[in-house]
């Protein structure tokens, strides 16, 4: 049950009937998971919908259903159909007020409905879905002029992509397969 706060320098008194011997200081040094930190939520998709980072925000299940991952493992994926999603609530983008981020890696196999988190209160909806021939991403933020969304953004069918985004105050940003896409 090691803490931060025991990081630091240490010897070992090591003594008998005969006298003692002090060993060289060394140095321990804890850290933390800082991943696990900040998260708002984590869906490893292990079988289900359950958030990993410990804040207890489980995905419902709406007629999502497992697949196979870009690894080849079963039962590590959601497929959706366009009207089935995964419901994850507390997620409103104004209770962050600072930003935050959101990815997903995706297999579009065609290009409608709605895949990624979704959360919907009216302008605060946020959403990664997929529509024509693209995919669209919108931050709302419960306010018409702070709202965030960019349009027609292109990714390959039928083979998985990271998309990744960064929310705050003023601007969003892109990252699509690790690479800058578009600021808005």
């Amino acid at each position: 049950n090691i803490q931060l706060a025991d990081g630091g320098g240490y010897s070992v008194v090591v003594s008998n009937d005969f006298g003692s011997v002090t060993s060289q200081v060394a140095t321990l040094s804890v850290q933390t998971n800082s991943l696990a930190l900040g998260l708002l939520a984590y869906f490893p998709f292990d079988g289900n919908a359950n958030d990993a980072s410990g804040n207890g925000r489980d995905g419902v299940i709406q007629g999502a259903i497992l697949t196979t991952n870009r690894f080849g493992q079963t039962n590590s994926a959601y497929l959706f159909n366009g009207a089935n999603y995964i419901q994850v609530g507390n997620l409103d983008p104004d209770d962050y007020t600072n930003g935050f981020s959101f990815g997903a890696w995706i297999r579009p196999d065609a290009f409608s409905g709605v895949m990624g988190w979704t959360y919907d209160a009216g302008w605060g909806s946020t959403f990664l879905r997929t529509g024509g021939s693209s995919i669209d991403f919108r931050v709302g933020t419960g306010n018409p002029s702070t709202d965030h969304s960019v349009n027609g953004v292109s990714v390959p069918l039928h083979d998985w992509t990271h998309v990744f985004i960064t929310h705050n105050p003023t601007n969003d940003s892109l990252y699509v397969n690790g690479q800058f896409v578009n600021q808005w």
